[in-house]
Parts: C-alpha cells; structure tokens; sequence
C-alpha cells in the first residue's frame, strides 16, 4: 500500500481546514443570527450562509478525492483555491469599513501570496504527482 506524502498529507489538511472554517461560519450564524445583523455591514444573512455552503461543499468533497487521489482533484485544487482567495478578498475589501482592515490589507495580501506559492509548491512536488498517477504494476492496488 502507498503512504501519502507528507506535502498531499498538509494539502488534504488544508482543505479539511477550509471545510471547517466555512461549515463553522455557518454554525455561529444559526447560532445567533442576531449577532449577524447587528453588524450593519454585512451582505444579506441568506448571501452569507449560501457562499459558506457552496465552499463548504466544494472543500469537502475536494478533501476526499484528495486523500482517495483522483487525479482530477490534484487538477483543480489549485484553480478552486485560487478562486476561494479572490473572493474571500473581494468580500474582505468590500464589506471590511473598519479602518484597522483596510491598513492591515496589504499584508493580508503578502500573505495570501505566499501561501498560494507555497501551495503551489506541495502540489508540483514530485511525490505527490506520483501518488496521483495510476500504478501499471500487477501486484498493487491503488486505494
């Protein structure tokens, strides 16, 4: 049996991360969603829990084609990724009126840049393109 490697190992962490992030989103919203309108800044309350579904969706079944290496998910992971950051930007700038936010956007953006290099990275890395490819040996089976 193949071991993942460690970089498929942080990425499917990544998207279980994400996946939590937006399913939590929601939670605290149904929990209290008078807390979310007392914010007078924010988009409609069914805008807020539809985005967060759709992502939460997406990352979900994007971690477990991750960890079952369809090759399809090594694909797009990083054009979902990409889109996820743009939005979440987006929504950051346009939604964000606190001064505080808009002084710390530029590092917020540094640091996306490097995270998507980084991810960028793990994912080119030699080892995980092999854990996506599919085995011609007779006696292995790829789970």
């Amino acid at each position: 049996m193949n071991k993942r490697p460690v970089a498929l190992r942080l990425l499917i962490l990544e998207t279980l991360i994400l996946a939590g992030r937006s399913w939590g989103r929601i939670g605290v919203v149904a929990n209290n969603p008078q807390l979310y309108h007392d914010l007078h800044t924010t988009p409609p309350l069914w805008l807020y829990v539809s985005i967060n579904a759709i992502w939460g969706i997406i990352f979900s079944l994007l971690s477990i084609a991750l960890w079952r290496r369809y090759f399809w998910s090594w694909q797009v992971f990083w054009p979902v990724l990409l889109a996820y950051i743009l939005l979440s930007m987006g929504w950051f700038v346009m939604f964000a009126v606190n001064p505080y936010d808009h002084k710390r956007l530029p590092f917020l953006v540094v640091l996306v840049v490097l995270g998507l290099i980084l991810n960028l990275v793990l994912l080119r890395r030699p080892k995980v393109r092999r854990a996506f490819q599919k085995s011609t040996d007779v006696g292995e089976i790829d789970l």
